[in-house]
């Protein structure tokens, strides 16, 4: 039963979506919704910013069903979820790992929780409390990321995102509704004067949703910037006879990546070579699993040596040396 809900709760989800849209367009325009998209299918070539509307509508679209599904979620999963401990073994760049604490030989999976790169091996195999559906076979999500206040952020930007696709779907009903019932368009109400009048109806303006959307825009982005720190749980197996300091550890490249900054003084969105890299390796020597950590380094940009080296093992799937620092972090043996 509870299976049965989870599914359902996701197309409720997808088809509100389509229902909610199909009812503004029939309120305002007498459209529904596979009428305005037959319109535009037939007339889009012919229509004025055509593409920049159309990418417009998907972006509002996608956003705001991402934002709302994930806020739906976190609801649905505090009411109806099932807490299960997962073991946390590294990040590859900004994915984070996890493993089951049954299930060791298990391959990783990714958790949709963003945690920052870990640089050393202290957190590895922490316990992380994790929040799932009951009844499915889903991984579900750090219940840490679950909380009343991690979720300001996607219920802001889902209702920014629901008044830009508004917009959207008003400028695009709007021009199917006036090649229906008009032989002119001089004939029917300006797409401003059609807007306004459906704004007032909820007691706003223009103008007012503007404000509006700004403010929502400011709460979205304090409530992401102000989420709490991602806290580590205790670690469930001792690394320490493998990992120690001054270890000697091989780790398999997986990926390195360079660091940008935009550059005011150039063209707006220049993107400037900072010769920060940030490389992920796996490591499972005398380890239950493979573990992920990443290693930070600067070199000149015009003289990429390390950069080259890394990318050279990541293509011929190879290792490379490292020593354990007293930090437990990563660090290149001396060169004699």
């Amino acid at each position: 039963m509870l299976k049965l809900l989870a599914y359902a709760k996701d197309i409720v989800i997808v088809f509100g979506f389509i229902y909610g849209m199909s009812a503004y367009l029939k309120s305002a325009f007498q459209l529904n919704l596979f009428q305005v998209v037959a319109w535009w299918i037939k007339n889009f070539s012919s229509t004025d910013y055509a593409f920049p509307l159309l990418f417009g509508l998907f972006f509002s679209l996608f956003g705001g069903y991402t934002a709302w599904s994930s806020a739906i979620h976190g609801t649905y999963v505090s009411f109806l979820g099932d807490s299960v401990t997962k073991l946390y073994v590294g990040n590859i760049a900004k994915k984070a790992y996890f493993v089951e604490p049954e299930n060791l030989t298990a391959k990783p999976f990714e958790s949709v929780f963003v945690v920052m790169p870990n640089f050393t091996f202290e957190h590895i195999y922490t316990k992380t409390p994790f929040v799932k559906e009951k009844g499915t076979d889903r991984v579900g999500s750090a219940k840490q990321s679950q909380t009343l206040r991690n979720l300001i952020a996607p219920v802001s930007f889902g209702l920014v995102l629901g008044l830009i696709l508004w917009v959207m779907l008003h400028i695009m009903g709007y021009q199917a509704y006036v090649a229906k019932n008009f032989e002119y368009e001089s004939q029917a109400p300006t797409m401003r004067a059609a807007f306004t009048e459906q704004a007032q109806s909820i007691g706003l303006t223009p103008k007012h949703l503007t404000f509006v959307g700004m403010a929502l825009c400011i709460i979205g982005l304090v409530g992401y910037l102000r989420t709490p720190p991602y806290t580590y749980g205790k670690q469930a197996i001792d690394i320490g006879g493998a990992i120690y300091p001054g270890a000697k550890v091989q780790g398999r490249a997986l990926k390195v990546k360079k660091i940008y900054r935009n550059d005011r003084q150039q063209d707006i969105g220049a993107p400037v070579d900072t010769g920060r890299r940030i490389a992920s390796f796996e490591f499972q020597q005398g380890l239950p699993t493979p573990v992920y950590v990443n290693y930070f380094f600067e070199e000149e940009p015009d003289k990429p040596g390390l950069f080259d080296d890394i990318n050279s093992l990541i293509e011929n799937n190879a290792e490379m040396s490292f020593i354990v620092t007293p930090e437990l972090a990563l660090s290149l043996p001396a060169v004699k």
